[in-house]
């Protein structure tokens, strides 16, 4: 119904109502529809307007109200409990894959007068807490359902040159256009420009950002088809980047992608350095060229506990990963200097090949190869090499370990499989065998209850008991003039049949095993004086210089006899920082 009389000569009055029972609105341009409408809405000469009309939109109901503005737009406000994936289904350029559920939502669509200036379109707005959603992201963009993160989006409707924003909890400010060519982020609360340049560009702050957590997010996500950009800019400052218990604090990210080749740099208070890569990573490989990397790890903490065993089926397949090519020219460890690392990891057919992981200059050399495979459904590693060090005691020291041994130049040659990809390294599924060879040294005495210790061994809690070297007069420890043996790991253990420790005072020889996951020993030891060291001593002692040399000449004579009689033979069990030492009846002098 509507009435429109005749005021004179001056002018016209308008004053309707359109009364909605059922109707349904659609608009094709938008591919949007409004079902079962019920109410009222007004009109007169200055515009429309409704209160509580009701209706039904993207699978909720809704209520719709309408009221003219000061400036002569009309403002159609939508109000509805309505589903994230309904939204995401109308509007795909929405970036809404990482979320889920329903929330309040407000949207408001502003349609100008007929005369305003082209420059101002039809805009919509979009507001809500999202609570009752949940975004599977990592801090500081995820949420529980539960929670309430402000979000606020306004787009100009049809292809209008105008930009749209977006605000998300005081973390995300972004403003673009229809196209996708001009898009400034800002993020960690500062503003995006008004009008971006074109290109793409993400900047801001950030805080603690866990790769292994974003890694495992993305990988969750639902696959898109990906376009590929022209240009994207990057600078970036974050708080703390961080990998399980590798972390790198305050850096800085500065990258740009032009012509579909991405170049940077990284720099921190420990880490300084460029790359280079393709946008799409499997096409070159990437190039990581590092002036210094200093890395703090709890290497000898004795609350340090490793991860959970991890699923070897987890995780990406070798033949999707690019190719890896990284070169460090000053590699630190805690307080361990160890020099050049070069790693360089190429596709192979069974999946990507170690080609070359060494370290020179350092403290510590190492030459290794490896691959990791992907064979039958199943994955794993294997690395083998060799790894030299001139001084074994300064090296653990220097990486966080107790000092428990002095001088030592050591080397050791290994070859060690786990199922899994090389990050899925774990002391529980770790097979394969370690030669060990060490030059003379000093094992050193170390207070009860040290626990920051190498756990493979225990000599310092043998040694405590053994009072073989003489020159424990004014020295405490041991000396040795060497140590070999081989380690075999399996099963989440390690054993050795033929650990042998020979010094000028005698020799001891292990037989033995480590839990490395109970953090136990089970050592059988046989410690043998040296007779050319205590007879000839103890003999000169006890009857003169005559008697040490007839000692001596008896024993060149008896050998193996001397040595069953003077040997002693130990057990050692328990947890390895501090384990039980037992002697055993063995037939031979007590020592």
């Amino acid at each position: 119904a509507f009435a429109i009389p005749l005021e004179g000569e001056t002018g016209y009055a308008l004053d309707g109502q359109l009364q909605f029972a059922g109707s349904q609105l659609s608009l094709p341009d938008w591919g949007f529809t409004i079902s079962d409408i019920h109410g009222r809405l007004d009109f007169d000469l200055n515009g429309l307007s409704a209160k509580g009309i009701q209706a039904h939109s993207l699978g909720s109901p809704v209520r719709v109200d309408v009221t003219p503005l000061q400036d002569g737009s009309t403002r159609v406000r939508t109000r509805g409990n309505l589903k994230l994936k309904n939204i995401g289904t109308q509007v795909p350029a929405l970036p809404l894959r990482a979320a889920s559920g329903r929330a309040e939502f407000v949207i408001d669509v502003d349609v100008p007068p007929t005369d305003a200036p082209e420059d101002k379109p039809a805009m919509l707005s979009l507001d809500s807490d999202l609570k009752g959603v949940a975004i599977s992201l990592p801090p500081p963009f995820g949420k529980t359902a539960e929670q309430s993160s402000p979000l606020r989006i306004r787009l100009p409707i049809g292809e209008h040159p105008t930009p749209g924003r977006l605000s998300y909890a005081g973390q995300i400010d972004a403003s673009f256009t229809h196209d996708g060519r001009r898009v400034d982020v800002v993020l960690g609360g500062g503003n995006a420009q008004d009008d971006p340049p074109p290109g793409i560009r993400i900047s801001g702050q950030l805080g603690t950002i866990d790769l292994f957590d974003w890694s495992e997010a993305v990988n969750k996500l639902p696959a898109t088809e990906g376009s590929t950009l022209e240009t994207l800019g990057l600078d970036l400052h974050i708080d703390r980047i961080q990998a399980d218990h590798l972390g790198i604090n305050d850096l800085h990210l500065n990258a740009g992608l032009d012509g579909g080749i991405w170049h940077g740099s990284l720099e921190a208070p420990n880490l300084a350095g460029e790359f280079s890569a393709a946008q799409k990573i499997t096409q070159r490989p990437i190039q990581i060229d590092l002036q210094r990397l200093h890395l703090k790890l709890p290497l000898g903490e004795a609350d340090f506990q490793p991860a959970p065993i991890p699923d070897p089926d987890d995780g990406p397949l070798p033949s999707t990963l690019p190719e890896l090519v990284l070169n460090i020219a000053d590699l630190q460890i805690n307080d361990a200097n160890l020099g050049q690392l070069r790693f360089n990891a190429l596709h192979a057919p069974e999946g990507l090949h170690l080609t070359q992981f060494s370290l020179r200059g350092g403290q510590m050399e190492l030459d290794s190869a490896g691959h990791w495979s992907h064979l039958d459904t199943r994955q794993g590693t294997e690395w083998g090499g060799r790894l030299s060090t001139g001084d074994l005691g300064d090296l653990l020291v220097d990486l966080g370990y107790s000092r428990q041994i002095e001088q030592a130049a050591s080397s050791l040659e290994f070859l060690l499989r786990w199922p899994g990809n090389p990050a899925q390294f774990h002391r529980a599924t770790l097979a394969g065998d370690i030669n060990l060879d060490v030059g003379s040294g000093r094992i050193v005495e170390l207070d009860p209850g040290v626990t920051r210790v190498v756990g493979l061994l225990n000599l310092n809690a043998l040694t405590r008991r053994l009072r073989l070297d003489f020159s424990d007069i004014y020295k405490k420890g041991y000396s040795f003039d060497s140590m070999q043996g081989d380690f075999q790991f399996a099963g989440g253990s390690a054993s050795t049949s033929n650990l042998r420790v020979l010094g000028p005072s005698g020799r001891i020889h292990l037989d033995c095993s480590a839990d490395l996951m109970a953090r136990t020993l089970n050592q059988h030891v046989t410690v043998t004086p040296n007779r050319e060291a205590t007879l000839p001593i103890a003999g000169t002692l006890a009857g003169g210089p005559v008697a040490g040399v007839a000692v001596l000449v008896a024993q060149k004579l008896m050998n193996k006899q001397v040595d069953a009689l003077n040997r002693c033979e130990y057990r050692l069990s328990g947890p390895w920082d501090q384990p039980e030492i037992r002697q055993l009846d063995s037939g031979g002098t007590p020592s």
